[in-house]
């Protein structure tokens, strides 16, 4: 269905809104600034929304609950960024969002970055957090795997291993959702 024309004179305000933050903002040329820069993209997470710090190993992640859950499910969010920036400032808002829409708890990791620690080391953490969320009870079949951007491309791997097939078994496993 084609916009209205007031909905595309939202749009273009909302999107002259962002290319001005973009030219107020260039983008920094020193990775660490310009990973805060990135982080400071992200919307904050929701006061609704209850967090828990996880650590899993050399990494951390952030437990979002929302208000209304079913216990029995849960999503691994694996943030974009090129492997090079994001983290749990840029994506939990976002990630928040997606765990009231799905009412279920998300594991929002906050995998190893690129370059100071590169491949496969994002894709290690996130079979640890698979594995960590194993661990706590849920099945493959209770679990989503779902990612933005790279994060959208890391979480194509299998995290099971070729020993244990989980959520990209051909027979059947969680749901799987590639973003960007």
């Amino acid at each position: 269905m084609p916009l209205s024309p007031e909905e595309q004179e939202k749009g273009s305000v909302e999107m002259a809104a962002v290319l001005a933050d973009i030219a107020a903002n260039p983008w920094p040329s020193d990775i660490g600034e310009a990973r805060v820069l990135y982080d400071k993209m992200g919307p904050p997470i929701a006061a609704d929304i209850r967090t828990q710090h996880i650590t899993l190993g050399q990494v951390s992640g952030l437990m979002l609950t929302p208000p209304e859950l079913d216990e029995d499910r849960a999503v691994l969010f694996l943030h974009g960024g090129g492997y090079v920036y994001g983290s749990m400032l840029s994506h939990g808002g976002m990630v928040a969002e997606i765990a009231r829409a799905a009412r279920c708890r998300a594991l929002l990791l906050q995998y190893r970055l690129a370059p100071e620690h590169p491949f496969p080391a994002g894709i290690e953490d996130a079979c640890a957090a698979y594995a960590w969320l194993l661990q706590q009870g849920y099945r493959p079949e209770q679990l989503a795997l779902i990612g933005d951007s790279a994060g959208g491309g890391a979480r194509h791997v299998d995290p099971s291993g070729p020993e244990a097939r989980g959520p990209t078994d051909a027979r059947g496993g969680g749901l799987h959702l590639a973003l960007g």
